[in-house]
């Protein structure tokens, strides 16, 4: 059974820390309020894993405020969980929306610390960057927010 995941996650700006996207440290001269190191892309990467999974109780929460985790290490938690439950990543899409900086530059490091994570191809990991264009929070330059989606195969009961 094929299954398809959502995730989003937004964070705003803050001065105390360093940029922090697909487990990739972009310069920047400010970085993303949040836990996981602020990293929007892999928190809402998890969050589309864990749904695609229909994984709603997902234990304790694999990227808190007090955890000294990465988001990339979480992520390679919620992928250990996932293969327990046999299932497969087909692919996975996701947009950045970001006024600045330009991330393009980072796409493919970001995409292949993604794919080690989740034991795939890079192939199967696209990522977009958008401006916003002056609209909400992300187009002022107040936040960056990714939009994931992804497909999984489910092989058999959980």
């Amino acid at each position: 059974m094929q299954r398809v995941g959502y995730g989003v996650d937004m964070l705003r700006f803050t001065d105390d820390r360093p940029l922090v996207l697909g487990g990739v440290e972009i310069p920047s001269d400010r970085g993303l309020d949040g836990p996981g190191q602020g990293d929007v892309l892999v928190r809402a990467i998890i969050d589309a894993y864990l749904g695609a999974c229909a994984y709603c109780d997902p234990g304790p929460a694999p990227v808190g405020p007090e955890d000294e985790l990465s988001a990339i290490e979480a992520l390679e938690r919620v992928s250990e969980r996932a293969t327990k439950m046999r299932s497969t990543l087909i692919n996975l899409d996701s947009t950045l929306l970001i006024r600045r900086p330009r991330v393009t530059r980072y796409v493919d490091k970001m995409r292949s610390n993604i794919a080690n994570a989740l034991n795939c191809d890079p192939m199967q990991i696209s990522i977009k960057e958008r401006s916003p264009e002056g609209i909400g929070p992300a187009g002022r330059g107040e936040s960056v927010e990714a939009r994931v989606v992804l497909l999984v195969d489910l092989d058999g009961d959980r």
